[in-house]
């Protein structure tokens, strides 16, 4: 997803699980999240409603993989999490592209111009311990 992103003019900040992409999307703002259902610490559905508790007005598009008969269940549950819209992985370059501008459209006049997206996907586990 980060290449896909960054060839489209996007700046990417990855996080390793959810705690940091709290921490990160809460002390700097961008102007999308995209998460994993499926993170570490403080899981994908966590983050979005943690997120949009605290005031988070961004869009958010929730991705995760995808077992037979359970795409309506996540998009459904990230949804009413507060997401703005759910991908299935694997995410195909040219769906990431579209589903990306069209979630800027909506909450900028010039989708252009973007500060910064945040990319939250489990690279591997966490090397920071919680205490």
């Amino acid at each position: 997803m980060r290449h896909a992103l960054e060839q489209n003019g996007h700046t990417v900040r990855e996080v390793d699980d959810g705690n940091a992409g709290l921490k990160e999307s809460l002390a700097t703002p961008a102007d999308l999240v995209i998460t994993d259902i499926d993170l570490p610490l403080l899981n994908g559905l966590e983050l979005i409603a943690t997120l949009r508790r605290w005031g988070y007005t961004a869009p958010i598009l929730a991705v995760s993989e995808v077992q037979s008969g359970s795409a309506s269940d996540l998009l459904f549950s990230s949804v009413l999490q507060g997401a703005s819209a759910f991908l299935p992985k694997p995410v195909g370059e040219q769906e990431l592209a579209r589903m990306v501008s069209e979630l800027l459209a909506l909450y900028h006049t010039d989708v252009q111009h973007l500060p910064g997206l945040t990319a939250m996907q489990p690279e591997q586990p966490p090397s920071v311990s919680e205490g």
